[in-house]
């Protein structure tokens, strides 16, 4: 009984510090461009419905699935915060991605994209000649 009480809380306790401290960490942690999918039904103790996030990493697409109500942003890109050690472990962050901003640099932001001005990503360069233009 102890022993089962004290294993489940170290697993928690990893659970907790891991994210922040190794999947999630300064030198892990990725920005990438997602998009609402659909709904997710997680079926087990706690069960009830999330939605789902689809988003590619190095050529491979992951899902992933968050207990908030994306619906108003459907098919529109966002970003998503993933982990270098594992990338199928995303957060959907509630930002939605210019229209300018066609794709992501190949192994994602380091930083928070918009914080850099979405450097290395590829940008739509007609739209971005059409609004100099407009400027000028």
């Amino acid at each position: 009984m102890y022993l089962t009480a004290s294993i489940f809380a170290i697993e928690m306790l990893w659970l907790i510090i891991g994210d922040k401290c190794y999947y999630f960490n300064r030198v892990n942690t990725r920005y990438t461009i997602g998009k609402y999918h659909d709904r997710i039904y997680i079926i087990g103790p706690s069960s009830g419905m999330s939605y789902g996030f689809t988003y590619i990493v190095n050529g491979k697409e992951y899902t992933t699935s968050s207990s908030g109500d994306f619906s108003h942003i459907v098919g529109l890109p966002i970003i998503i915060k993933y982990s270098m050690v594992d990338p199928g472990r995303g957060e959907p962050i509630e930002v939605v991605v210019p229209s300018w901003v066609l794709s992501p640099p190949k192994d994602g932001w380091k930083e928070y994209p918009p914080d850099i001005n979405w450097e290395g990503a590829v940008l739509d360069t007609l739209y971005m000649q059409k609004l100099r233009e407009e400027i000028n």
